[in-house]
């Protein structure tokens, strides 16, 4: 996604717009090989839509009027993608993946629950604590990719109609948004690397 953010911005500058089609139709290639076991349903379906659509720019001699051509399409896959990802934190692929938290949270109150002494209950208790933060943070890096979907869809479509200055405020926005996923991932990353290490020195 983030590398499609960047072909639609250099379609906004005439100076750099030579080309895109190319980079356009190779990312489309690219997006083509992703699986359907590395992504969820909903989501790898998009995907695969996606790439062909972005295939099909190189047919076209002029970027801007592929672009205009596979709005459409392009909005539909990312609304398809979005419904995939869920509005809310107990739909689709984010009530999949909470409901998978919630699972882990019952076996460490179970383990309190069995725990007889107060270090076991506190260390136990803590690890309660930073899972319920990792499930949190998973679910916001889920809002935050849906997000940027949406902002994509809409930078499409005002580059698709020809307004390219709500275009380039939209990628913006977009640009912030992807920082901020990024960070999540980051977090929820170097979580896992200090719960594999507590794991290590326990063992």
């Amino acid at each position: 996604m983030d590398k499609y953010a960047q072909s639609v911005q250099a379609l906004l500058d005439p100076k750099i717009r030579a080309g895109v089609e190319q980079e356009l139709a190779g990312l489309g290639a690219a997006i083509g090989t992703v699986g359907d076991d590395q992504l969820p349903s909903g989501v790898a379906a998009g995907f695969s839509t996606l790439g062909g659509l972005l295939m099909q720019v190189k047919t076209q001699r002029d970027a801007m009027a592929a672009i205009r051509k596979a709005d459409p399409g392009v909005q539909a896959v990312f609304k398809t993608m979005m419904v995939a990802i869920g509005e809310d934190k107990d739909d689709a692929i984010r009530g999949t993946v909470r409901s998978s938290w919630q699972v882990v949270l019952a076996v460490k109150s179970a383990q309190f629950l069995r725990a007889s002494n107060e270090a076991d209950k506190r260390a136990i208790s803590l690890s309660f604590i930073a899972t319920l933060d990792q499930r949190d943070a998973r679910d916001l890096s889920l809002v935050s990719l849906r997000r940027s979907l949406a902002l994509l869809a809409d930078a499409h479509a005002e580059l698709a109609a020809g307004r390219a200055n709500g275009a380039r405020d939209l990628l913006a926005l977009l640009r912030d948004e992807h920082a901020r996923w990024a960070d999540r991932q980051e977090q929820i990353e170097k979580a896992r690397r200090e719960e594999a290490a507590e794991h290590e020195e326990e063992s």
